[in-house]
């Protein structure tokens, strides 16, 4: 018969496993919001901070497009001068601007014959101020320029398309980084569920071992011994729900929601993209948006030569101009100008001849990065590749091994209750299992993982068209 202190301890005991798992339980239901993995993609390219910015810089590379092209074309604009002077020369400009020049302005009021030829007349050398407000609408039309402004064009077309290829690649980018969190909270909450189950264990051994005792069939220290097992597992479940815990709330803060009750939905599955090992490398060199963009770099950088080159070339415009002039604000005494200008520096101290080698260095630099990257790339699908495949056999053989040690534990509790078999034996068979267990979700996981390492490198890991998989293991929220 058991001792009162023996029945206050149980009770004791009872009790602290009771709140360990209150500790442990999820949320109620109705405080999780379950979010699809598209949805929550969508949602962190809306507020991720990088993504925000790399969208920015592409809207910025597109105007730089559209001001180039703006540059080449020709340009409509008003001009309005007002100026006072008593220049003799601005003065009697302004007159005939005006169309108010008059013989007086000559100073023929002060001619009185053959005699006076050489007086100088003060109304033509001292004429006082004037007033003169000048109106004019300009047309300037370029006409030649050896190929700078298209050059120009050319680079600006060349950067946005690496400006958006840099959007696109941080976009996938970020879709990875939601794939890896929002699958590790839920291995995070398979090993959780794992966590009980093996706490479930210890306390169906422990309550064997009491009562193996309890008919003299076992010693005090198979007691014992069940009681640390079961504080072990206590342990872990703390530690595994802590971490489970912690993954949520990076998936939460990449959304941008660390206060919300957000939670992964159905998890998703992701296949190996088809073709060989060739024909990835080969797409991932022609759909890779990192590479692209260095490749577009590449561009911009030869049309940057181009752009220098031309500079040794003449520049011709064309303007035309229609000016209004009078003494006020007015619209009047109209006239036309037709304009052609060529300007040509013939020299430049070396300036001219330093930025076209600066430009070519510059090119080959960024051709250099592209080829460089793209070697990169080929090794990169190579590894991801292997990995996969590796990934994926060790997955397979991590969930048979669990499998089999579950089998394993299960008999030997069985023969352990008809005292066929020592407690430590049971609790190394039941540590195996629990090991196993946790293999099998951390394998899945990396396979997961190193599948879409894959897709990622040759840009098919789209949120849309990745499938929706049953739950592998149970899942528990943290």
């Amino acid at each position: 018969m058991r001792s009162v202190q023996d029945v206050c301890a149980g009770l004791v005991a009872f009790a602290l496993s009771a709140l360990g798992l209150l500790a442990a339980l999820p949320a109620r239901a109705a405080d999780r919001t379950p979010i699809s993995f598209p949805l929550a993609v969508e949602r962190a390219l809306a507020a991720n901070p990088q993504a925000l910015a790399s969208r920015a810089e592409a809207e910025a590379a597109t105007a730089a497009v559209d001001a180039a092209l703006g540059h080449a074309l020709p340009s409509l604009g008003v001009e309005l001068s007002a100026a006072r002077s008593n220049d003799p020369l601005s003065v009697f400009g302004y007159r005939l601007a005006e169309g108010r020049a008059t013989f007086a302005d000559f100073g023929l009021g002060e001619y009185t014959g053959p005699g006076s030829v050489n007086t100088a007349p003060l109304a033509l050398n001292a004429p006082g101020y004037a007033n003169n407000y000048d109106t004019g609408v300009v047309l300037r039309v370029p006409l030649f320029a050896g190929g700078r402004d298209a050059a120009r064009l050319r680079q600006a077309r060349a950067l946005a398309q690496a400006a958006r290829a840099g959007d696109q690649a941080a976009r996938a980018a970020l879709t990875y980084e939601v794939l890896q969190t929002y699958a590790g909270v839920q291995a995070a909450s398979a090993l959780v569920a794992a966590a009980r189950q093996s706490l479930d264990a210890a306390d169906a051994d422990l309550n064997t071992a009491e009562s193996l005792f309890r008919q003299g069939m076992v010693v005090e220290s198979d007691v014992l011994l069940a009681k640390a097992r079961r504080e072990t597992a206590r342990a872990a479940l703390s530690a595994a729900t802590a971490g489970a815990r912690d993954q949520l709330e990076n998936f939460r803060t990449l959304l941008a929601a660390p206060d919300s009750e957000l939670e992964p939905g159905a998890p998703v599955a992701v296949s190996l993209p088809h073709g060989t090992l060739a024909e990835l490398q080969n797409r991932a060199l022609t759909a890779n948006p990192q590479l692209q963009a260095l490749a577009q770099q590449a561009n911009a950088g030869r049309a940057a030569t181009d752009a220098a080159s031309a500079g040794g070339w003449p520049r011709l415009d064309l303007t035309l101009r229609h000016d209004w002039n009078a003494d006020s604000l007015a619209l009047r005494a109209p006239s036309n100008t037709v304009m052609a200008t060529v300007s040509w520096q013939l020299f430049s101290s070396g300036a001219q001849s330093a930025s076209v080698r600066r430009a070519e260095a510059e090119a080959l630099a960024a051709a250099e990065r592209y080829n460089g990257a793209a070697d990169d790339t080929r090794l990169a699908v190579a590894r991801a590749w292997r990995a996969a495949a590796s990934a994926a056999t060790t997955a397979q053989a991590s969930a048979l091994a669990a499998d089999q040690a579950a089998e394993a534990a299960r008999l030997l509790a069985l023969r352990y209750a008809q005292g066929l078999a020592t407690l430590s034996q049971l609790q190394d068979s039941e540590a195996r299992r629990d090991a196993e267990r946790a293999h099998s979700v951390e394998s899945s996981y990396r396979a997961l993982l190193a599948r879409a390492e894959l897709r990622l490198l040759v840009n098919e890991l789209d949120p849309a068209k990745l499938a929706t998989a049953p739950a592998s293991a149970p899942q528990s929220s943290p």
